[in-house]
């Protein structure tokens, strides 16, 4: 059986650790499917440096979704107000069938982490296109929340988001 857990990177981390780390943001992102996910203003702005940079701040708390000691994507959550953090998680193409442990993993290190004590809720913003990612979601304990129109722009073309929350 396969084992899906959670590894939490954080600056105070080891500084091996850290570079690893940064490399591995750096190499994953530029997945063409998962670079080609982001909008056009995130990629220009170079995504990997602004994720970086907020991790380097303290603003992030980052994490690699891991299945049997193998990286099999990337999850980061920020604080949106005192009580509510806003999740992203991205699986390598051909390693998502282990979307829902990896979703669930990453969001009990949210609730559990010492900085994150006072969040009761964990929102994740979906493309109303991404029905996929939708269903990973509902199956993690995540609720349809809000549709908010034009909420991403990929390609010039603007799409509606789903507003999913989860509740501790």
């Amino acid at each position: 059986m396969k084992q899906v857990n959670f590894q939490p990177f954080r600056p105070s981390d080891k500084p091996g650790m850290n570079e690893l780390f940064v490399d591995y943001i750096h190499d994953f992102m530029h997945i063409p499917q998962i670079w080609d996910s982001f909008d056009d203003a995130t990629r220009r702005g170079t995504a990997v440096h602004m994720i970086v940079a907020e991790w380097l701040s303290g603003s992030l708390m980052m994490g690699v979704p891991m299945v049997n000691g193998e990286p099999i994507g990337l999850f980061w959550s920020r604080r949106m107000n005192k009580r509510m953090v806003e999740g992203f998680q991205s699986i390598h193409p051909g390693k998502t069938m282990y979307s829902w442990g990896a979703l669930d993993a990453a969001c009990n290190a949210v609730f559990s982490a010492p900085e994150y004590v006072d969040v009761r809720y964990i929102a994740g913003f979906i493309d109303v296109n991404n029905r996929k990612s939708a269903v990973v979601a509902r199956h993690s304990g995540f609720k349809k929340s809000a549709i908010l129109p034009g909420y991403f722009t990929a390609n010039g073309q603007q799409n509606d988001a789903i507003m999913m929350i989860k509740e501790k």
